[in-house]
């Protein structure tokens, strides 16, 4: 099942659980169909079966997540960029 799926991801690459839940829900708010077990995948780095601009969007908000705390949010620019990352495809 897709929650042991998390899990065993999370404690084999330290990747937060609700990190991955939090990609998976936000991009679901915007109409993207892969399963909390593909959005775990694709993170991991296996290639999955799916829509290549949902495939896209998984790997563009993980890539966003890992610099956030490098961001300013005070910083017209880090916004930017980071609006960039997540909106490239």
């Amino acid at each position: 099942d897709s929650r042991s799926t998390c899990q065993t991801f999370y404690s084999l690459y330290g990747i937060s659980l609700n990190r991955i839940r939090t990609i998976h829900s936000s991009l679901a708010i915007e109409h993207n169909s892969l399963s909390l077990e593909l959005v775990t995948a694709i993170i991991d780095g296996r290639r999955i079966l799916g829509n290549s601009v949902e495939i896209k969007e998984v790997k563009n908000e993980y890539t966003t997540y890992e610099m956030m705390l490098a961001l300013d949010p005070y910083f017209v620019d880090d916004l930017l960029k980071a609006h960039e990352d997540m909106m490239s495809l």
